[in-house]
């Protein structure tokens, strides 16, 4: 249909695909300004920029980081996505390789990516996000 809205799914792959390829415009274009982000239940981000400030600090600790989409279903304006994050790690500055599986729960509204609940192992992260 030509000029109808895009789909959830097709919203919530657009900010993944924009991700991988570094694209801030197309991620934030995805992004209600007010986005709340949770990860394995606890309020992490409460912004669009407070999730570019994430990607940037995943991206300085990995430069060759990617997200892979294994599974995305959709009910209603709820996309839910098991994917796995990838990055080379720096031996010389202690950070592991990474390999992070997972699951995220997004609503969309109006076109855009209002919540997004993550869930992964609780330690996944902690080269990126340390204490």
């Amino acid at each position: 249909m030509k000029g109808s809205q895009p789909s959830p799914t097709e919203i919530y792959r657009s900010y993944i695909d924009a991700e991988n390829r570094r694209d801030r415009v197309q991620m934030e274009l995805a992004l209600h300004p007010a986005l709340q982000v949770a990860i394995n239940g606890v309020e992490q981000l409460a912004s669009r920029n407070a999730d570019a400030e994430a990607t940037d600090q995943l991206l300085a600790t990995y430069p060759d980081y990617q997200r892979h989409l294994h599974r995305v279903l959709q009910v209603g304006r709820t996309v839910v996505a098991e994917w796995e994050m990838s990055g080379t790690g720096d031996p010389a500055k202690s950070v592991p390789d990474l390999a992070v599986r997972g699951c995220t729960v997004a609503d969309i509204e109006n076109g855009v990516i209002v919540k997004a609940s993550l869930y992964t192992d609780p330690k996944a992260l902690d080269s990126v996000f340390p204490d």
